[in-house]
């Protein structure tokens, strides 16, 4: 990008050529294999001697995928649903509905959110998820002992937090809300 980057990232001298594309990088594991890399692993602890073998090791991470995944609406909402059948099927409680096949559906029309003529659809979309996810909430609050309820008490705290937030709500309660998202 600009030379401030660069320096940043690590480069002594101006770099400007484009930097390889991660798929190609892929692309090059893939066709080495496993043997190839430990070739180049092997090569590289000869070429840099006991500075190979520190305590502290400087890797570049540019390149490698990611695993981030955003707590949106829908995804909060489909975990509620989760949690709500699983509790249920652990504590012997018979739902109405499972809403499996409608649920799945959901989340694939809520997808691609940004594109015009899917927006509404997505809307739509993300206001069913959180009506089953109160319908669903509200079925296994009534159904389940108290003593099941109270044992439980701070993932159904969780939960409603999830199902009652709005736009706009605190960090604090977006925080609190994706603990429920991160447990998995």
């Amino acid at each position: 990008m600009t030379p401030y980057y660069q320096y940043f990232g690590g480069y002594d001298l101006l770099q400007s050529d484009q930097p390889p594309a991660a798929s190609d990088l892929v692309h090059f594991r893939n066709r080495i294999a496993r043997k190839g890399v430990e070739k180049i692993l092997k090569h590289s602890i000869e070429l840099h001697g006991q500075r190979a073998r520190e305590d502290k090791l400087s890797i570049d991470t540019r390149f490698q995928q990611k695993n981030i995944r955003f707590a949106t609406d829908a995804k909060l909402h489909k975990k509620v649903i989760d949690r709500c059948i699983t509790l249920a099927d652990e504590n012997g409680v018979r739902l109405r509905e499972f809403y499996k096949r409608v649920v799945k559906q959901l989340i694939k029309e809520q997808y691609n959110v940004a594109h015009p003529p899917r927006a509404r659809q997505a809307a739509k979309a993300r206001r069913k998820l959180r009506t089953i996810a109160c319908r669903l909430f509200r079925e296994l609050g009534g159904k389940l002992d108290k003593q099941v309820l109270q044992s439980h008490s701070e993932l159904f705290s969780r939960m409603q937090q999830i199902i009652d937030q709005q736009r706009g709500d605190d960090l604090q309660s977006a925080r609190a809300v994706c603990e429920v998202y991160q447990q998995r």
